[in-house]
């Protein structure tokens, strides 16, 4: 992608009421997208300079996720994907459709995190990756201790669904302090 296609994104995106907030790239003709709603909350999204690839992107995670309000916006190669659709991520959209469940980072076809409500009202998190990358998320053992920094208790695994739930640790989150702090 090129600098001068790059507030062509921008302008597209704001057209859909929504504000990048950030933009990986995945390489010179593919962005993934996070982006946000005047009402803060967040839309995962991803950018194809090869429109063709994303009109069958967003058909393949369209079927994959039953519609799910997954969108092409026309002739701009931007695939919009709320509510966690993704379509290699297949527990993703269950996820966060679960009551008291938000999602908190979602990188298209890559990884997410959902937070939620347990059964006890404690919170859990649990983070969402392909197949393929499962297994680095898998304790293998003993953790080592590294002092003053704590690490969270796995407390499920779902190898079919592809992730690993862990126990929130006290404090507040990442994500949360950082969109406290000024933007510079």
């Amino acid at each position: 992608m090129s600098r001068s296609d790059f507030p062509a994104v921008c302008d597209i995106v704001a057209e859909q009421d929504l504000v990048l907030h950030k933009a990986i790239p995945r390489g010179p003709d593919h962005l993934l997208l996070d982006l946000r709603r005047p009402d803060g909350s967040t839309v995962a999204g991803q950018w194809f300079a090869d429109h063709k690839r994303a009109h069958q992107v967003a058909t393949s995670t369209s079927q994959r996720c039953q519609n799910q309000g997954v969108r092409l916006i026309e002739a701009s190669g931007v695939v919009l994907q709320p509510g966690g659709a993704d379509r290699r991520l297949r527990t993703l959209s269950r996820l966060v459709a679960a009551s008291g469940s938000s999602l908190v980072a979602h990188r298209p076809e890559r990884r997410a995190v959902v937070r939620q409500t347990s059964h006890d009202g404690g919170v859990v998190f649990t983070k969402a990756v392909r197949h393929d990358r499962l297994h680095d998320l898998l304790p293998a053992g003993q953790s080592p201790a590294i002092p003053g920094v704590g690490l969270p208790r796995v407390i499920g695994v779902d190898r079919a669904g592809c992730t690993v739930s862990t126990e929130a640790l006290p404090g507040r989150l990442l994500h949360d302090l950082l969109g406290d702090s000024p933007a510079g």
